[in-house]
């Protein structure tokens, strides 16, 4: 039997930020408990928290922002799912090398990938010992892909917490040089290595600019 789930963190101030930064600031300003005529919210919320997309833009000046990309970019019913059960994760960089036993499927448009750190939501090790992605992978999975546009994963970002200094070098393989956005920080909490996805719609807020 086929059923949907959510891969998304709830937006939650109890979620942690990359690098333990700011969260969501969510504000009642009304409420009919206190007599308004309804109940409504003020939210605060910065673009790299919880479950999101990074765009080209996010590390270079004339890369894609969200609003030029296709509404029908985002769904795809051709999706590889990977559980690399790595123990531990902790600390860890994600080579070639860990990919030594998959087979790729050519098709493949959205790669999401099960590192295991998930497993740490509820720890300080959630943002600061996160896994980090060699910049490298960026090529192999296209070599391995031709159609690979999105990567995502269960960890805080693509920058682990410490191999900061390659971080940036990732972001950049990936978004700039080989056009696959990064979804970051997602929920694969109920996904194991027998799992599939049949289809897959990636709903990022619209945002001006």
């Amino acid at each position: 039997m086929q059923t949907w789930i959510y891969l998304s963190h709830k937006l939650s101030p109890k979620h942690f930020a990359y690098g333990n930064g700011e969260s969501i600031k969510i504000k009642y300003t009304n409420k009919i408990s206190s007599g308004d005529s309804s109940n409504n919210t003020k939210l605060n919320l910065p673009t790299h928290f919880g479950t999101h997309l990074d765009f080209p833009y996010h590390f270079e000046n004339n890369g894609k922002k969200g609003e030029e990309f296709s509404p029908d970019y985002f769904i795809s019913n051709k999706v590889q799912f990977l559980d690399l059960g790595i123990k531990p994760i902790t600390n860890y960089l994600i080579t070639e090398n860990d990919f030594a036993e998959f087979e790729f499927n050519p098709n493949t448009e959205i790669l999401i990938i099960k590192t295991g750190m998930g497993d740490y939501l509820k720890q300080d090790a959630y943002w600061n010992a996160n896994p980090g992605f060699a910049p490298e992978l960026a090529c192999f999975f296209k070599e391995k892909m031709p159609n690979l546009r999105i990567l995502g994963f269960d960890a805080i970002s693509l920058t682990g917490r410490k191999y900061r200094d390659m971080g940036k070098k990732a972001h950049r393989e990936f978004l700039i040089e080989n056009n696959i956005l990064v979804l970051e920080d997602m929920d694969l909490s109920l996904m194991y290595s027998d799992f599939s996805i049949y289809d897959i719609i990636i709903s990022p807020l619209l945002f001006e600019n």
